[in-house]
Order: C-alpha cells, then sequence, then structure tokens
C-alpha cells in the first residue's frame, strides 16, 4: 500500500485572487506513489462568490476558450457544497489506500491558494491534505520545482515549454479542470517515476 498519495489538481477561476476573484471549477486525477494513476477522480463546477467580481484581464483570456467557460459553468453548486464534497473525497482515498495526500499543480502557488483558501472557509479550516499534525502548507509539489531537481537547472528555465517531449502524453491541455489535471497528473507521473528509478 502507498505511504503517500498525489492528487493532481487543477481549478479554473475568473481571476488571480481568492480574496477577489472566484473559483469555478475543481479537478482531481490520483496517483500512488510508484507513478501510477488510480481510477478515481473528481470534477465539480462552483457559482461565483457573492461580493466577489471578474477580473478584466483573466475575462479577456477567456474569450479565446469559450468551450472550456461553457464547460465550467456546467450544473454548478455552492462552494458550500462543493468545498466539503471535495474534502470528504480526498479523505475516504487516504483512508482507503492508508495514505498521507499530496498536492500536486503547475503552479501549484496559484491552485493550491485558492483551494486551500477555499477549504479554509468552507469547511471549518480543515485541510485534508499533509500527514496529521502537519502544517497545512507542507505537503505541496510544484511541478517546476520538481523539474528543477531533475533538469538540475534553475526555476527560470525549468517552465513547462522547456520540458522533455518524452514527458508529456497525449492528454490535452484544455483549461476543463478534470482534462488539465490528467494531462499534468501524467507528467506528473513520468516525473516521479523519474525520481524513483534514476
Amino acid at each position: 500500500m502507498p505511504k503517500e498519495i498525489y492528487f493532481s489538481v487543477d481549478m479554473e477561476a475568473d481571476g488571480p485572487s481568492p480574496a477577489d476573484n472566484s473559483m469555478l471549477s475543481i479537478g482531481a486525477v490520483v496517483y500512488d506513489d510508484k507513478g501510477n494513476r488510480l481510477k478515481e477522480t473528481f470534477s465539480m463546477n462552483i457559482n461565483p462568490l457573492e461580493g466577489h467580481v471578474q477580473d478584466a484581464g483573466t475575462m479577456s483570456w477567456w474569450k479565446g476558450f469559450p468551450d472550456a467557460w461553457a464547460a465550467c459553468h456546467e450544473n454548478p453548486q455552492d462552494a458550500e457544497v462543493v468545498m466539503p464534497i471535495f474534502l470528504d473525497w480526498v479523505e475516504s482515498l487516504k483512508k482507503k489506500y492508508n495514505a498521507s495526500a499530496m498536492f500536486v499543480a503547475y503552479p501549484a502557488a496559484f491552485d493550491y491558494t485558492y483551494v486551500m483558501w477555499y477549504l479554509m472557509k468552507f469547511c471549518e479550516g480543515c485541510t485534508p491534505f499533509g500527514k496529521p499534525n502537519s502544517k497545512p502548507f507542507s505537503d505541496i509539489v510544484d511541478m517546476q520545482s520538481l523539474a528543477m531537481g531533475i533538469l538540475r537547472q534553475p526555476y527560470s528555465k525549468c517552465a513547462k515549454n522547456r520540458w522533455p517531449k518524452k514527458w508529456f502524453s497525449d492528454f490535452p491541455h484544455t483549461h476543463i479542470a478534470v482534462e488539465d489535471a490528467l494531462a499534468q497528473g501524467e507528467i506528473f507521473a513520468y516525473m516521479l517515476r523519474l525520481c524513483i528509478n534514476g
């Protein structure tokens, strides 16, 4: 049984800040500590938060992805419904696999900031990521930072567009949260196997 399971998480939003803008969708795909994809996935859309606004620059960017924009508005639910479901889903998998949960994203600073803010606000400060009694920011994997260790290059030279083509799978990056979680998760799984096997 794995000691850690890795949740490749992607979320879509209408701006850069959870304090001002809203998370519109969250998706996650799960991997064991050998880089094998597990069968469980998560995908839910979220209503914008009352009093929050859309960021003009982000909304201009969204105009280039009308299908993804439409997808993240299908059957949305309120955040106070979605986030406890997400929390319970992660906790159930930790129990099923007898493992701690690691949050994986690219860039983790963006996705985790949103997910953590929503968990703290709508789940009474609970986070399912990390080991028991660990700090809520201690079990996050930023894929660009992981690439630094593998490629042995500075952070600025380890952006996704500089990664070897063989790291990538055939899964497309569509800006639909669960699809992007899968696409980035497959890259992470390849990187993890490189770390394990050398």
